[in-house]
C-alpha cells in the first residue's frame, strides 16, 4: 500500500460507512497509553494508526461484522518488465505519463522545441491532477434564492 486515504467502519446495524480519524504514532501512544493490551474495553472505532504495514484500530470494535471495514488507498505500482505490461495506476494519469514519456524522448533525441511543448503540457496536466485529488465532492447543490425583483 502506497498511501492510506481512509478508513471505514460500518456495523450490521448501520446503513453506511463511517470514517474514523487518523492520529500519528506518538499521539497515539502518548494519549492511549496500553492500548495494544486490555486497559480499555470494547467499543465503536474512533481513531486508527498506520505503522510500516500494520493499521491499528482503537478502540477494538465491540461488533464483529462481515465486511464492516473499508480502506481507501493507492496501491504500489507494480513493475513494468515489457513493453505489453499494463500500467497498473489509473486511467486518469495515463496521458499524463505519456507526456512525460514523449518529454524524455525529445530530449535524448536533442529535439528541444518539442520537449519544451510536452513539458508545457506535461506540467499542465501535472496542476490538474494536483487539484482533482484535493476537490471535495458535494452530494448537495447550491441554494437558489429567489430575489424580489425577479418575481
Amino acid at each position: 500500500m502506497l498511501i492510506l486515504r481512509s478508513v471505514r467502519y460500518k456495523y450490521t446495524t448501520m446503513s453506511s460507512f463511517i470514517s474514523i480519524n487518523y492520529v500519528n504514532l506518538q499521539e497515539f501512544d502518548d494519549a492511549l497509553n496500553g492500548w495494544d493490551g486490555s486497559s480499555y474495553s470494547n467499543a465503536r472505532p474512533l481513531i486508527f494508526n498506520r505503522y510500516a504495514d500494520t493499521i491499528s484500530i482503537f478502540p477494538t470494535p465491540d461488533e464483529s461484522a462481515t465486511g464492516g471495514l473499508k480502506f481507501l488507498y493507492n496501491q504500489v505500482p507494480t513493475d513494468i518488465t515489457a513493453l505489453i505490461d499494463p500500467l497498473s495506476l489509473p486511467l486518469v494519469y495515463h496521458h499524463t505519463i505519456f507526456k512525460y514519456c514523449m518529454m524524455q524522448a525529445s530530449m535524448l533525441d536533442e529535439d528541444y522545441d518539442p520537449a519544451q511543448l510536452h513539458k508545457a503540457v506535461f506540467d499542465e496536466d501535472m496542476r490538474n491532477l494536483m487539484g482533482f485529488e484535493n476537490v471535495e465532492q458535494n452530494a448537495t447543490y447550491p441554494v437558489i434564492t429567489v430575489r424580489e425583483e425577479d418575481m
